[in-house]
């Protein structure tokens, strides 16, 4: 079995895949780069057979073909930060046991304090190699990627999914998102998170359309992409949003009519990883003629839930379950705030709980931590999505987090993240379609535009 996302590269040769700072490059250059990285990685093996293997690769071309190349070598590909600092690389060199680091050279004095038994390969060191290796089959149960959470308060986790996993969180956003060949994102999001490598990069690869990378995240030069009227789709954090509205507010008025006249040619733009204040949605509004669309996901799963691409989008609601994603809201024992303890039990309409999912969008194990693993399981095989190890990162004092069913209107969640280094409380809440369906009655699933939330099944085999 070949990886889906690269057989589909081949079907759009010729067509531009990626625009970075060396300029453009089609989906066959990035194909033969990738077939190339593979050969280096295989040398005389045949297989790599979930090798782990860590990458330092600046955002375009190169970060592409490193990533396909060691899925075609049968390697799981570990993206590292280009903030991380040689302490937290070496956390992942031993947890992962890897012993090899592909990198662009301006990251190598970066690595200085790294374990010597490292190999290093140099992205500008590989040759392009035409000869045709005879490729391993890569079955889709088999591990892909390992994500490393931030580590707020304990040491990262290396989160990991499959090339399943990773296929059912893009098509679930093409289906949603309407992605197209004719497509053209502006990527500004950093390359070790889902929000920049699944929702942004891979989603525009599978569906043969442009990823324009932007390392640089200068207001200046994100509003003059945006006003090219080449880009359809943006994606952000909400500090980013606030940061282009406040450099808007200060030109002068002609570039700003100039701004708004090209914003039209835009056709979805979405926030995520935080809170969006009401505020910042309403002025981004005023600006672009655009609301923000909101979602809900996190590492371990992928984008769970979003609002509508066409049809009314509300102020601080995260929409509906995706395609292929079940959800439901289950009761929590809080006898002990540090360690709340989910029941994994149905709550009654109106009682407070943890949002649990189910999909093949859930993430396979955290890599060696069986113990946590399970905790973060339930015997359906459904993940609690605000887990106990999650509880202990996004709470505190004694604040207590809430997911519950108020009548038949909406579901709230009041939750205090960490992000940037500081404490920010939002409010999330869910679309009343999920809170008739999770809280009050589930029913039948309406015709085919309705979301589907299922009841799950009263058993599963436990993974």
């Amino acid at each position: 079995m070949t990886i889906e996302i690269i057989s589909r590269a081949s079907r759009y040769t010729d067509r531009i895949a990626a625009i970075d700072k060396s300029g453009s490059h089609t989906y066959s250059e990035i194909l033969n780069l990738a077939n190339s990285i593979a050969n280096k990685l295989l040398a005389n093996k045949n297989d790599l057979k979930e090798e782990r293997i860590l990458f330092m690769v600046a955002p375009g071309h190169k970060y592409i073909a490193t990533q396909w190349g060691i899925w075609i070598a049968g390697g799981i590909a570990v993206p590292i930060a280009l903030s991380h600092p040689a302490e937290e690389i070496n956390h992942i060199i031993e947890d992962t046991s890897s012993n090899k680091i592909i990198l662009d050279p301006e990251f190598s004095d970066a690595l200085g304090g790294l374990q010597n038994n490292i190999e290093l390969i140099d992205t500008n060191e590989i040759n392009i190699s035409l000869r045709n290796n005879k490729y391993p089959e890569i079955d889709e149960s088999r591990r892909a990627m390992i994500i490393y959470t931030s580590g707020t308060t304990n040491k990262p986790k290396g989160v990991v999914t499959t090339h399943l996993n990773i296929k059912s969180q893009i098509t679930a956003l093409i289906k949603s998102w309407e992605w197209v060949d004719s497509d053209h994102i502006l990527n500004v999001l950093p390359l070790h998170h889902v929000h920049g490598i699944v929702n942004a990069m891979l989603c525009a690869l599978w569906s043969g359309a442009i990823c324009e990378f932007l390392p640089s995240v200068d207001p200046a030069k994100i509003w003059n992409k945006l006003s090219n009227n080449k880009i359809t789709l943006f994606m952000a954090v909400p500090t980013m949003y606030e940061k282009l509205i406040s450099f808007w507010n200060d030109l002068p008025e002609k570039n700003q009519k100039s701004i708004k006249k090209q914003m039209s040619y835009l056709r979805l733009m979405v926030s995520g990883s935080d809170a969006l204040l009401p505020n910042t949605l309403r002025q981004w509004k005023t600006i672009t003629g655009h609301v923000l669309l909101e979602r809900y996901g996190m590492t371990e799963v992928g984008m769970a839930l979003s609002n509508p691409l066409n049809g009314k989008r509300i102020p601080g609601f995260v929409g509906n379950p995706l395609p292929g994603v079940q959800t439901r809201i289950c009761s929590i024992d809080f006898d002990s705030i540090q360690n709340p303890v989910s029941l994994d039990i149905e709550v009654p309409q109106g009682d407070e709980g943890e949002l649990q999912i189910k999909g093949k969008n859930v993430f396979l194990e955290y890599w060696n931590n069986p113990e946590i693993t399970s905790s973060n399981m339930t015997n359906d095989l459904l993940l609690c999505a605000k887990s106990r190890s999650c509880f202990k990162n996004l709470f505190f004092g004694n604040t207590r987090p809430i997911f519950a069913g108020t009548g038949s209107i909406t579901i709230a969640a009041i939750l205090f993240l960490f992000f940037l280094n500081s404490f920010s409380t939002c409010s999330i809440l869910l679309n009343s379609a999920i809170s008739v369906f999770l809280v009050k009655s589930f029913g039948t699933p309406g015709d085919e535009g309705d979301p589907k939330v299922l009841r799950p099944e009263p058993a599963f085999t436990k993974r």
